[in-house]
């Protein structure tokens, strides 16, 4: 069982093995606010700070029995949880449980609002909240820039977050096949889930490169000539594909361009966005998170 899971049933067995859905986020939220590498990470949503990953994990345990398949996290194994975490962890959740244990769904959203108000600017509920609404970062960023990302090492909320602080409204995937072992990388996924929070997502596979051709990509030099390869003899066809790209720019003002690899130099995205700098026009900014 992956370590995270063990959290989600040891903060269960603490907090009397039956919350909410927003008491748990918020719990669990407040939990990986104190690990210094957290298990989950959160994106502001409609009720404050949420984690998709958990939800999937949430799926994957009402399958093999350890949660039960209703509203609320419900655990319903009997294993106690507790002793399979670090001692470090079994101390947050204790801290925890001493100050929030009596808390109401009420209480906690209170808390989490006033204290982290930045995973408050999308929430639902702020009108009915006693949260303080002039801290909030909520501004929309009209600026024209031109992002490149990865999403390796990335679990789908930090990825999604990444966006959100960059007020990024358009993903253009650039990848040949945009299939992903790794939960909520794959199309139809990732498409679903930046729907969810509001940005849109598109497909441009003619930008890609086929993954025969990287094989075997072990040194530098390999990389080099792939990407001299695709510089050369790849996107000289590829007008049409680098036009739209640049017209969805312009109609969406911060758009990103998105494939695997964490280091934009080892990613084929770094040649499509200096195909877009050699536009006589282009002066846009160009920024690789």
């Amino acid at each position: 069982m992956y370590y995270r899971r063990k959290i989600v049933l040891a903060l269960l067995d603490a907090f009397g093995n039956n919350l909410s859905n927003i008491f748990f986020q918020k719990i669990l939220f407040l939990f990986c606010q104190n690990q210094s590498e957290p298990v989950y990470n959160f994106v502001p949503y409609k009720y404050g700070p949420f984690s998709f990953q958990s939800y999937r994990d949430r799926r994957t345990m009402i399958k093999y029995g350890q949660l039960a398949n209703n509203y609320n996290w419900s655990k319903i194994t009997s294993s106690n949880f507790i002793n399979q975490i670090t001692k470090d962890d079994q101390l947050i959740i204790s801290n925890l449980k001493r100050r929030f244990y009596n808390f109401s769904n009420s209480d906690i959203l209170d808390f989490v609002y006033q204290n982290y108000p930045k995973y408050a600017v999308k929430s639902e509920l702020n009108k009915t909240r006693k949260v303080n609404l002039n801290s909030r970062v909520d501004n929309t960023n009209n600026k024209l820039v031109f992002f490149t990302i990865g999403y390796e090492g990335l679990s789908i909320d930090s990825f999604l977050k990444k966006l959100m602080d960059n007020e990024i409204y358009l993903i253009c995937d650039v990848r040949k096949n945009p299939i992903s072992m790794k939960y909520g990388f794959s199309k139809n996924e990732l498409k679903n889930l930046l729907k969810r929070i509001k940005v849109e997502y598109i497909h441009i596979p003619e930008l890609g490169i086929d993954s025969k051709k990287r094989e075997n990509l072990n040194t530098p030099q390999d990389y080099f000539l792939l990407f001299s390869d695709y510089e050369k003899n790849y996107l000289p066809n590829r007008s049409n594909q680098l036009k739209t790209l640049k017209d969805y720019l312009f109609q969406h003002r911060r758009i990103a361009i998105t494939c695997f690899e964490s280091d934009y130099k080892f990613c084929h995205r770094h040649k499509i966005s200096e195909a877009l700098e050699k536009n006589k026009d282009w002066n846009i900014p160009i920024i690789h998170l």
